[in-house]
């Protein structure tokens, strides 16, 4: 491909590819977000690894173009609580992340660099194929060894904001767009190499699997509009509205406990507009849905909780429970003067022996039967709620210690405007990031659950990168199990996101001043691969890749350039 050049203008070229990568990846992400480069981030350094005969020419660029694009993509942690420069809290935390990522990024430049040059495989099969198996692995990884992973820096995540091309997120998740944005690269790739090439026509094979890349994009194109195009809804869900933490000043005495009279007052009844000329209607709340950690005190439960997805259902065990601490009962007594069921974001502790734990929790309180159900928060936030083992000589002091959750509960809403009952699942902040925390939830019980709710608070982050990527998620997350998500998220967005991952209804600016009453509540009954079969899809690629690297090299049917 170089072969026009000097050989020190062929190195110089080849050296600075990587760090065209990494830069234009870098403003794919938030907070540049022209994600439209996604689509040819990966072409520069594709194109010259079929010249390198080792790692050796591009070792120390390849790092550096990785570190670039996550130091840019994960600066809202170096910038945490407005901190400027290299005084914020998380800076060593976002050090670590930026040579890690260095590092996973040289490691797929090397496998690509193999199957390209060795093995003489097409870019448009290579690049996705490496970089699914290397996203899924590093996930699967972090996972493994530290309870958490690191799926908010995705590839397929710059497509989530075309809503023809994310609906293919119901049949591989996120994994099947990193894919398609892979092989859009490979196929610009492929189309380079063959313009070169086909004066002796040597390069037939390459351009039949490019036309088969650039055939698969379009029918991924026209599966997203026939989603779209889907008459999904089968009804409406619940009356919902969002309150914010305004709405529940803090709290100096737990006997002074009540709600705003306008917040009362707004969730009596809700004045829907209507045509000019015809009366108001009202309605009954169903659910008022606060954000994260909103309640001001902290809740104590009886050890029969186990810190898993409690669900009293018996007279005794909510007796027990209100006498453990007295701010759940004034949480249930102001459900039942308003006469609607509360979520409440809160900290939960439970004594276990001679120790206390903490937990990130939502209580779902009923007007009628008090506490239904307590959810503890799945997956924590590193260096925040928790300390991964392999950093602990970081020494972070602003650490909150939490424990994680390890259920994912669907609870039941007795709906209060009208005779009818909803299930919903339960996110709080991070666990958005996780499908396969909402896989858990679609499976859980016999019936899958109506609709999802999302609580979380993102006010460390001033830039917005972090709420960016966070709606992308859930923009995904709807798709993957084809069923609306309702977010309230502090310094966040919050609204509602429907089962095509379109925000149907956006609460202005970033903090809920007011109560806030959603659209009615779109029910999608729809099914989804995804949803169904998992991750499928990466270990899959994962095959592939290991059989492409073990496999003899055979007859070079792409020859290098």
């Amino acid at each position: 491909m170089l072969t026009r050049l000097s050989p020190t203008a062929s190195k110089r070229l080849s050296a600075a590819a990587p760090v065209a990568t990494g830069l234009l990846l870098s403003l794919a992400f938030p907070p540049f977000d022209y994600y439209a480069l996604a689509v040819v981030a990966l072409v520069p350094t594709a194109l010259v690894l079929r010249d390198q005969p080792s790692i050796k020419g591009i070792f120390f660029t390849g790092f550096v173009g990785g570190a670039l694009f996550h130091a840019a993509a994960l600066n809202w942690m170096r910038s945490s609580y407005g901190a400027q420069g290299l005084s914020g809290p998380y800076v060593a935390a976002w050090f670590l992340s930026l040579l890690a990522g260095g590092i996973w990024f040289l490691v797929v430049v090397e496998l690509c660099r193999h199957l390209l040059r060795h093995r003489r495989y097409p870019a448009c099969f290579v690049l996705p194929v490496v970089w699914v198996s290397a996203e899924f692995a590093r996930d699967q990884m972090l996972a493994l060894l530290e309870h958490w992973g690191a799926p908010i820096l995705c590839l397929g995540l710059t497509l989530a904001e075309n809503a023809h091309l994310a609906q293919v997120a119901d049949l591989g998740g996120v994994y099947a767009l990193t894919g398609l944005v892979a092989a859009i690269n490979g196929l610009w790739v492929d189309a380079i190499h063959g313009a070169r090439m086909s004066k002796n026509g040597s390069f037939a094979g390459s351009r039949r699997v490019a036309g088969f890349t650039a055939a698969l994009i379009l029918a991924a194109w026209a599966y997203g509009g026939w989603r779209l195009h889907q008459n999904a809804a089968v009804g409406t869900g619940p009356v919902i509205w969002l309150a914010g933490e305004a709405d529940l000043p803090p709290l100096l005495s737990p006997s002074r406990f009540r709600l705003p009279a306008d917040v009362a007052k707004a969730t009596l009844t809700s004045h829907a507009t209507t045509a000019p000329g015809k009366a108001t209607q009202t309605a009954r709340a169903d659910l008022i849905v606060w954000p994260e950690l909103a309640y001001h005190h902290v809740v104590k439960l009886p050890a029969v909780s186990h810190g898993v997805g409690l669900a009293i259902n018996d007279s005794a065990g909510r007796a027990a429970a209100g006498e453990a601490n007295r701010g759940l009962s004034f949480l249930e007594q102001g459900a039942a003067t308003i006469g609607a069921s509360l979520l409440m974001g809160c900290q939960r502790i439970e004594t276990v022996g001679n120790s206390t734990v903490r937990y990130n929790s939502l209580l779902l309180i009923d007007p009628h039967k008090g506490l239904r159900g307590v959810y503890d928060k799945v997956f924590l936030v590193p260096w925040t709620e928790f300390i991964p083992r392999t950093s602990r000589w970081l020494r972070l002091k602003s650490v909150r210690k939490f424990r994680g959750g390890n259920r994912a509960e669907v609870f039941h809403l007795r709906a209060v405007s009208r005779d009818d009952g909803f299930r919903f699942g339960c996110a709080i902040c991070y666990d958005i990031a996780f499908a396969a925390h909402f896989r858990r939830m679609m499976r859980a019980g016999v019936d899958p659950p109506d609709f999802f709710i999302q609580c979380g608070s993102e006010g460390q982050d001033q830039t917005l990168c972090l709420a960016r990527l966070s709606l992308r998620l859930a923009r995904l997350r709807a798709i993957e199990c084809r069923r609306a998500v309702v977010r309230n998220v502090t310094n966040g967005y919050s609204g509602v996101i429907d089962g095509n991952g379109r925000l149907i209804h956006a609460v202005t600016g970033r903090n809920i001043h007011r109560p806030e009453l959603l659209d009615p509540l779109p029910l999608d009954r729809r099914t989804s691969l995804y949803a169904l079969t998992g991750d499928w899809l990466p270990m899959l690629c994962c095959v592939l890749l290991g059989v492409g690297c073990l496999a003899m090299p055979g007859r070079h049917h792409f020859p290098a350039i």
